[in-house]
């Protein structure tokens, strides 16, 4: 999952039912018809559940799955397995291509001085480039603020160690309560910065600092910096990755490795090169080695898709999907194995249940999601004259943690949707919250779904309980000691029967998103 921020508020059940009567939604088959349908879904997970078994598998034998990588194609192989063993139909890897690809080196760095022989926590960043060997030199703060004063680092910055940002502190990241906070209301709340990282200096507009950050790092390449450091901004000493080769693009073109440190130490760091740029000041000095490598050329990946083919409207869809890849610094099981095989649950669940969906349910298994949403991206593209013809886009991507609602992204009559259609049954399992708007500000919802929606295809994303996933994802502990088997499960009934209900609907979702109020 793309980093989440706060989302707008939930509603309630009787707000979804004032959508219903304003928008006159159509109604779905009988009650009882849709009560039986339902039961038999959810018996044939509980009866014969593949979800950890296929998760450990995922999680052990195959591990983590950076895209561009043989372990992802390999990780593709086996879900195209699976969906065949499954009973879908026109199962096949679709493939697209990336410009490059990269190798993880393991980053080895240590503290000189003040003090020696200290080993530092650090992983790189990926699509960045690796060091010429090991190196040494300077820890520098980058304390400026203005443009005008990058002039003085001039002559300065030759092998240095960069410190790119304040450290900050992850006090906030506290772990959630399971049973009361959403992946989406842990994100509301930012870490806090430390009071003495806050730099005086004036406030700069969007343009100002898009010129100084481009002035920062056309110093940082012409003074040949040896590296540049980030802060992992979590707790526990756990690290945090995120990039893509269009991300890190400027940060990359310095020739410097972009590293990542854990914060306790990112902060002694920060401390320690501010006690040396005072008068008599001790200097502050590292050894790195980031053997980290850019693979060039293009590289071909691979998204899984297969169909559960509609009974009256086989060229009409509603897409279930996750995303495969993974970061690589665990095993990838919360983000976003787990999204995987519930994915692959709900398809087994419907085949193996007998279902007959008016409609196509397509499952998808996307790839590239954490470069940007990269292989959705492809998908969408390949599939272009479909889109008017797929009812809606929905996606697992948020953990591990019981499934409480829905995000609906602002699309003004769906609410009712996902609450009218077996109703009892969605509240039963535990399923009652609707967020008409995003887990994003402005409209993204940090995942795949995203790419049906720029090209107006409804895109809906599980709201979870958050389980600590806010503390592992993306980081050294995202792993299969994680996994939460019976809120998997309960995941699973409910992407299936929602799934199932949309595509049995009379006709399309409406593609009516009401008009955002302007500030």
């Amino acid at each position: 999952m793309k980093f989440p921020s706060p989302p707008f508020g939930p509603t309630t059940l009787a707000l979804a039912g004032l959508c219903l009567a304003v928008f006159g939604l159509p109604n779905a088959r009988a009650q009882s018809v849709t009560a039986d349908v339902d039961k038999a879904v959810i018996a044939e997970v509980a009866a014969h559940g593949e979800i950890m078994p296929n998760l450990t598998y995922l999680s052990d034998s195959i591990g983590a799955r950076l895209t561009g990588s043989a372990a992802l194609t390999t990780a593709t192989e086996w879900a195209e397995a699976k969906m065949h063993a499954y009973g879908l139909q026109n199962v096949r890897r679709e493939p697209y291509t990336i410009p490059k690809g990269w190798v993880r080196g393991k980053v080895t760095g240590r503290l000189l001085s003040p003090v020696s022989d200290v080993d530092l926590s650090m992983a790189a960043i990926a699509w960045t480039p690796g060091t010429p060997g090991r190196i040494q030199g300077p820890v520098i703060e980058w304390t400026t603020r203005s443009i005008g004063d990058i002039d003085r680092y001039k002559g300065k910055l030759k092998n240095a160690v960069i410190l790119l940002q304040p450290p900050s502190d992850p006090a906030a990241l506290t772990p959630a309560t399971p049973d009361e906070t959403s992946v989406d209301a842990v994100f509301n709340h930012p870490p806090a910065r430390h009071a003495a990282a806050v730099r005086p200096g004036p406030t700069l507009s969007p343009q100002q600092q898009f010129a100084f950050f481009n002035k920062s790092v056309q110093l940082f390449k012409a003074e040949h910096v040896g590296a540049i450091l980030l802060d992992s901004g979590r707790p526990l000493g756990l690290l945090m990755m995120f990039g893509g080769w269009e991300d890190m693009g400027p940060l990359s073109a310095t020739g410097a490795p972009v590293i990542m440190v854990v914060n306790d130490q990112y902060a002694l760091l920060s401390r320690l090169a501010a006690d040396a740029a005072l008068p008599g000041g001790k200097p502050a000095r590292i050894e790195l080695d980031d053997p980290s490598r850019i693979v060039p050329g293009t590289i071909t990946c691979y998204n899984v898709v297969g169909d559960l083919p509609g009974t009256e409207k086989p060229n009409e869809y509603v897409v279930l999907g996750a995303h495969l890849d993974s970061w690589d610094l665990a095993q990838g099981t919360t983000d976003n194995g787990t999204g995987t095989c519930v994915v692959l649950e709900a398809a087994r669940a419907l085949v193996k249940s007998g279902q007959k969906p008016r409609r196509t349910i397509r499952f998808c298994l996307f790839t590239g999601e954490e470069e940007g949403d990269i292989g959705s991206t492809a998908f969408v593209k390949a599939h272009k004259d479909e889109m008017a013809r797929t009812s809606m886009c929905l996606v697992d991507d948020a953990g591990t943690g019981k499934t409480v609602g829905v995000h609906t992204q602002a699309w003004s009559a769906i609410p009712a949707v996902f609450t009218t259609e077996a109703a009892a049954t969605l509240n039963g399992l535990g399923f009652s919250r609707v967020v008409p708007g995003s887990p994003i500000p402005g409209g993204g919802g940090g995942s795949d779904h995203d790419s049906f929606e720029e090209v107006g295809v409804p895109g809906f994303i599980l709201d979870q309980l958050d389980e600590n996933y806010h503390l592992v994802f993306h980081s050294q502990q995202d792993t299969l000691d994680k996994a939460d088997p019976a809120a998997l499960t309960q995941t699973a009934d409910i992407l299936a029967l929602l799934g199932l209900h949309v595509a049995d609907l009379p006709g399309l979702l409406p593609r009516d998103k009401p008009a955002v109020a302007k500030p």
